[in-house]
């Protein structure tokens, strides 16, 4: 493994501990950056694709999951699923796979909780 494809790699690993871990929790968009660079490796043929869109898949539900996070980071992680959902389903053989996580996605949101009174007058 070359140094420029073991630095994405680690790249991305540590973006994924960042996104799971809700790091930086008041900017959403680095989730978009985490799915951006797992679809570059694998569009690189540095990682499978659908190996890729799973674990961005199982990140992202487990996040949304995680009831020590704050709750719009785990609204935002639930949001971001639709886009690995989507190319996981477009995949040619992937019929199984991408409904079992079309179940696992609806059953995420149907847990998380409504929006949290913040006690703000309209």
């Amino acid at each position: 493994m070359s140094p420029d494809v073991s630095r994405q790699c680690l790249r991305w690993e540590r973006m994924q501990i960042a996104v799971r871990c809700g790091l930086h929790a008041g900017h959403p968009s680095l989730i978009r950056i985490y799915l951006g660079l797992g679809q570059r490796l694998a569009r690189q043929g540095l990682a499978s694709e659908a190996v890729t869109l799973q674990r961005m898949l199982r990140v992202l539900l487990a996040t949304a999951d995680d009831v020590a996070l704050p709750w719009f980071w785990r609204s935002a992680c639930l949001e971001h699923v639709d886009l690995p959902m989507a190319r996981l389903v477009a995949q040619p053989g992937s019929s199984a796979a991408a409904a079992s996580w079309q179940l696992a996605v609806q059953a995420a949101r149907e847990r998380l909780p409504p929006a949290p009174d913040t006690g703000r007058l309209a």
